[in-house]
């Protein structure tokens, strides 16, 4: 399924499609936009007191910013329920795959939502490749019912740009589509270090504070609301 709408409808369709469809892509050329509509997503999901798992492959920078504004404008303190992954993850490989699941599984538990921001950092082969892009979406698939969380995957396109965040393929067939018309990209801020630490992110874009207990395990370091 394709959808076209202008950006004043976008949100609303996006919510209709993911009710609807278990993975979603949600695709153009301005980069802050996507994340926006992501986030959109997110806190319709933490008013209803559910959680949601966001793979920020670049950081969480950018989450977090988006966070601050749109929360501001709903008049929320906090998201509780929201958990970040800063770094990228390949599901082209369906061991990791496997591995995602069960660390959202011991982490999160049953989350409502999964983002995966954006396609060029979770596919780990050429974008015109068509037996690759086949598997990545069957792995889609995969990943929404290993964890029960609708998909939302964010895909970028346009000119390519650094290391290939932006591509000029398709995006992938066999998933419910909407297309976010063009306009103009707002400056960001570069990004700050990422780290593999999953957890909850306050609005005003400060993380929760490592305990001394969690220094020494990474791999479980996770903050409950």
């Amino acid at each position: 399924m394709k959808v076209d709408f202008g950006k004043e409808a976008i949100a609303h369709t996006l919510a209709e499609t993911l009710l609807a469809h278990p993975v979603v892509c949600l695709h153009g050329a301005d980069a802050l936009a996507l994340t926006a509509l992501a986030v959109t997503s997110v806190l319709d999901v933490a008013v209803r007191g559910r959680k949601t798992v966001y793979i920020a492959c670049e950081g969480e920078w950018q989450v977090s910013a988006t966070l601050a504004r749109l929360g501001k404008a709903r008049q929320l303190g906090q998201v509780k329920g929201l958990f970040v992954l800063s770094q990228s993850v390949d599901l082209l490989k369906a061991r990791n795959v496997d591995n995602l699941a069960q660390m959202i599984a011991r982490k999160v538990g049953r989350p409502d939502l999964l983002v995966l921001d954006c396609l060029a950092y979770c596919f780990g082969a050429d974008e015109l490749n068509p037996a690759a892009m086949d598997a990545f979406v069957a792995h889609l698939h995969r990943l929404q019912e290993l964890t029960g969380a609708r998909v939302l995957l964010l895909h970028r396109t346009g000119a390519a740009g650094v290391r290939g965040s932006r591509s000029t393929a398709e995006p992938p067939a066999r998933l419910a589509r909407i297309d976010l018309a063009g306009g103009a990209s707002l400056a960001a801020a570069p990004p700050s270090a990422a780290d593999d630490t999953m957890e909850p992110v306050p609005i005003g874009g400060t993380p929760v504070r490592r305990t001394r207990a969690h220094e020494h395990d990474k791999d479980t370091r996770v903050w409950t609301q």
